[in-house]
Order: C-alpha cells, then sequence, then structure tokens
C-alpha cells in the first residue's frame, strides 16, 4: 500500500465523528470466537480454489466473510442503515485483502459464494449486493471517502451546522479531501470519452456531487465557513476554525479506548432451522461457477458438502425474541488486529 493511502487507521485517527463507522468495522475486524470458528470452519475448508501460498490467512479470511455476511443479513437493519453498512463491509475486505496480501480474485470468489449462502439462508434472506473495490481501475481507497460521504451526507450536514460541535475541523478536513478527491477523480475518469470505462466510479462521484451540493453548498448560510461549489479545477481549502484538532483526536480515541470492552457477538447464524441446497446457484450465477467452467473442472465443487457442512455447524437453538441487532445498534467491541 502507498504512502499517501487512505488507510483505515489513520482514518480513524483522523476522523473520529464517524465514530459509528469505526466501530462497526472493528465489529466486523474482530478475530473468530470459538463459536465462529466451529461455525464456518467446514464449510471454508473445503474450498477448492485456495492459492498456494497463504494458506490459512486465505481461510480465516473466508470464515471471517461467512461471519459479516450473515452478521448482516440477519442483523434487522432499516434500508438506510443496510446500506451504510454494507459499504463498510465492502471497505473492509478491501484492507483484509490488502493486510494479508491475499489473491482478491479468489477472496471476491468467495464473497459471492457468502452473497448466495446469505441469501437463501439467512432470517430475512437479504445480502449487500457484491461489490468490490479491488475490480475499480483507479484510486479505490480515494473513492472510499467519497462513498463514506455519500452514505453519511446527513452526519456531516449535522456536525457542520452545529458551531458548537468539537468534531467541526475534522469535519471541514475530510469535506475539502472530499472536494478535491472529486475534482481530481472526475475530471480524469468521467469526462465522455472515459466515463464508460470507469461506470462505478463515475457512478459514486456523480453522487458525491448531488449530495455535496444538495446537504451542504445549499446550505452554505447556515455554515460558519464558506464552502466552494464543485469544479473541474482542484482547490486547496483552508480551515478555518479555532478548535484544536488534535485535542479533539485524542480526547475521542480515549473515550472510544475505555468504553471498550471484550463481549462477542452471537453467531448470526443462531437462528437457523432448515437450510436448503444453494450449491447449484453458486455454480450457475457466480464466477465462481464460471471459473469452474472455463477449466473444465466439472467433477469438482469450490464448496464441497458445504449445505452439510453448515447444516452439521451452524445449528445453535436460540429464543425467539433474542435480537442480534436493532436499526439503530451501537456496538461495544474489542478491535484486535489480524
Amino acid at each position: 500500500m502507498t504512502g499517501d493511502t487512505y488507510d483505515i487507521v489513520k482514518w480513524k485517527t483522523e476522523y473520529p465523528f464517524l465514530n459509528e463507522i469505526w466501530k462497526f468495522y472493528d465489529n466486523l475486524d474482530e478475530t473468530l470466537s470459538e463459536t465462529d470458528n466451529g461455525a464456518y470452519s467446514r464449510a471454508c475448508e473445503n474450498v477448492s480454489i485456495y492459492g498456494e501460498d497463504r494458506l490459512n490467512e486465505q481461510k480465516n479470511t473466508c470464515k471471517r466473510l461467512f461471519r459479516n455476511t450473515f452478521l448482516l443479513s440477519d442483523g434487522g437493519y432499516s434500508t438506510e442503515d443496510f446500506n451504510k453498512y454494507c459499504d463498510i463491509l465492502y471497505i473492509w475486505l478491501y484492507f483484509e485483502i490488502e493486510k494479508n496480501n491475499l489473491n482478491a480474485q479468489i477472496i471476491n470468489q468467495i464473497f459471492q459464494g457468502s452473497i448466495n449462502a446469505a441469501q437463501q439462508k439467512s432470517r430475512n434472506q437479504i445480502s449487500c449486493p457484491y461489490v468490490s473495490y479491488h475490480e475499480i481501475l483507479h484510486e479505490p481507497e480515494k473513492l472510499m471517502k467519497l462513498s463514506t460521504f455519500n452514505k453519511n451526507a446527513e452526519k456531516f450536514q449535522s456536525v457542520l451546522m452545529n458551531k458548537n460541535d468539537s468534531s467541526d475541523c475534522s469535519c471541514q478536513k475530510y469535506v475539502f479531501d472530499c472536494v478535491n478527491i472529486y475534482n481530481d477523480m472526475y475530471g480524469k475518469y468521467c469526462s465522455d470519452e472515459h466515463s464508460k470505462y470507469n461506470t462505478q466510479l463515475c457512478e459514486i462521484a456523480k453522487q458525491f456531487g448531488t449530495l455535496y451540493t444538495g446537504y451542504l453548498f445549499n446550505k452554505r448560510n447556515d455554515i460558519s465557513y464558506e464552502l466552494k461549489p464543485l469544479s473541474s479545477t482542484t482547490t486547496n481549502h483552508v480551515v478555518n476554525c479555532q478548535t484544536n484538532i488534535a485535542s479533539v483526536i485524542s480526547t475521542s480515541t480515549g473515550e472510544r479506548s475505555s468504553s471498550v470492552t471484550s463481549k462477542t457477538l452471537n453467531t448470526a447464524l443462531g437462528t437457523m432451522a432448515g437450510i436448503p441446497p444453494f450449491l447449484a446457484l453458486i455454480y450457475k450465477f457466480t464466477p465462481v461457477g464460471t471459473w469452474f467452467r472455463s477449466q473444465n473442472r466439472k467433477n469438482i465443487s469450490v464448496f464441497k458438502n458445504l449445505d452439510e457442512d453448515i447444516e452439521k455447524e451452524l445449528y445453535y437453538p436460540r429464543p425467539e425474541n433474542e435480537n442480534i441487532n436493532s436499526s439503530h445498534a451501537r456496538y461495544n467491541v474489542a478491535y484486535e488486529p489480524v
């Protein structure tokens, strides 16, 4: 990863006002519990497309990915929160691949499998749509920053319109960075001759332009500093505020640290009973099946006996009224980097 990367540790330090996002990210990044290992072990042991290098890391990511996909599917979130948290899942997976030096194509195929599994087996039978930042050709980590704004535009508006908010400075910095990213990326990749090759990138950039204008620029009379309209030229904005950013970051980080506990969430699949087959769907409709057909491996299955394995390992009865999360859930979990 390059020196100017927008890595997640840097984000957490510089933008503490997005604490809800960082808490959920830490939740996704938790090490596997004993229950999780038991639940997903057989399924991920039998995946047949692993590369020879870093085999243990691939299996560990597979189990964490299945856990996280089902965690979101069974979370009971509102549509708005579900979409926001799906985007955090995509960001988590990107950095999971990067920090463990994994093959993105292999892990993304496993991600497709976890999506299909969640759509078939989870209580709500929904799943995050497939998105991979590794498949975006240009500057995916900068694009994550725009996408995070897009999913949290109301939060940015609230902070900047509250003149007494201690996060005002770090929020301004985030917004100015996004404006510069937008101006740079839109000019390079979303002109008429380039946009057809950068559909996903330009969709995120255009959405940022719409939301920035609607939530911030058009409300600039209610915000205590000058906002510039979007343009095709990068502008060097200067954050003009009284707050000491370093002290805000230090205070926020300390508050998060003191409130952290080691509580582990119950596995998201605890209430599943009947588990219908889904291997045929994975084989027929996802890149996993395409990969095998192209290799003439008709007798090999990516997830060997996965239906049986999951049924054996994942059925842990729970009271029906036990709710793993609510649409306004707040997490208080330990962050343990892998």
